[in-house]
């Protein structure tokens, strides 16, 4: 009970405003959930999973799972997925629904730029369970019954990527939604990634990836690094400012002679903030498939005198 009350006092602003967007340490591989831009642009079909345990030890402590899709739209040059996310933090439950669509610019620069827009219903339930808890009966600011309600939510981001490198700028929220009963609004998010793909030799590269977050409010830095050996193998550490130190280990696994692929992840936070006095770290897996989709070959046709 004591740590669910220190959960309470050190992350009361985070319910009602931090956990409006997922948190995902290995971010490089959710692009699309927060930026809508990246729908297609790599012109493959995939679907990636997460699954997150927040400060572990806490009752009541953020459980996060995500999934997303997405997949090229080449006749009018675009694309189009989805994000669906569920989040739990004590009697807080947030669930998002998005669809994606993005168009693509071919040839800018060196690369292609993708510009979208998502669409998305959130949705809160507010519990009342906590109401048995000693000195909260009586607290007249505590709602006596189960709170449900919801709100459309838009989102608009921009994408430019290249061979070795990507770049991305999206906005969250931008409805800023209002739920009158529970005395929570959304706050808008602004989001910049970035990331680099450096080849040391043949069979190894390493790959640099930021992510900065503000709500206007507060503004959070992600930063990791990742060895790659030879598209298969990868690891690398996380940073999250104020916040955690994440050792990642994850592996690639190519199908269908190179024309898919499964990948699996894994990331352990080490807190670094005041939680770390009651919290043992945070777990994250992701599972993600994708499979390229080639354009068919035009029918050939052969001709020979002999056989008119």
């Amino acid at each position: 009970m004591k740590k669910f009350f220190a959960l309470i006092a050190l992350t009361g602003s985070i319910a009602l405003s931090a956990q409006q967007d997922p948190q995902l340490t290995q971010f490089m591989f959710d692009r699309i959930s927060i930026n809508p831009g990246v729908a297609g642009i790599n012109n493959e079909l995939c679907l990636t999973g997460f699954y997150r345990e927040q400060w572990s030890g806490f009752e009541g402590a953020p459980v996060t799972t995500v999934v997303n899709g997405h997949m090229p739209i080449r006749t009018i040059n675009s694309g189009a997925g989805f994000t669906f996310f569920s989040d739990e933090l004590g009697q807080e439950q947030s669930t998002m629904f998005r669809g994606h669509f993005s168009y693509h610019f071919r040839n800018v620069g060196r690369g292609k730029l993708g510009l979208g827009a998502s669409v998305g219903f959130l949705s809160k339930r507010l519990g009342d369970d906590w109401r048995a808890l000693d000195g909260v009966a009586n607290d007249n600011i505590i709602q006596e019954n189960t709170v449900n309600a919801g709100t459309i939510d838009f989102a608009i981001g921009a994408y430019y990527k290249t061979d070795k490198f990507y770049l991305g700028l999206s906005s969250t929220h931008l409805s800023e939604g209002e739920f009158e009963d529970m005395g929570i609004q959304t706050a808008r998010h602004y989001y910049l990634m970035a990331g680099y793909k450096a080849s040391v030799s043949a069979d190894f590269d390493i790959l640099p990836n930021i992510l900065v977050k503000s709500d206007e409010a507060s503004t959070t830095l992600d930063a990791n690094v990742l060895g790659m050996y030879r598209e298969m193998l990868w690891l690398g550490a996380s940073f999250r400012l104020d916040d955690a130190i994440a050792p990642m280990i994850g592996y690639r696994h190519e199908l269908n002679e190179g024309r898919s692929a499964l990948k699996i992840g894994y990331s352990y936070d080490v807190t670094i903030s005041e939680i770390q006095n009651y919290s043992s770290g945070s777990h994250e897996i992701m599972l993600g498939y994708c499979m390229k989709l080639v354009k068919p070959l035009p029918p050939q046709i052969y001709k020979n005198t002999r056989f008119l």
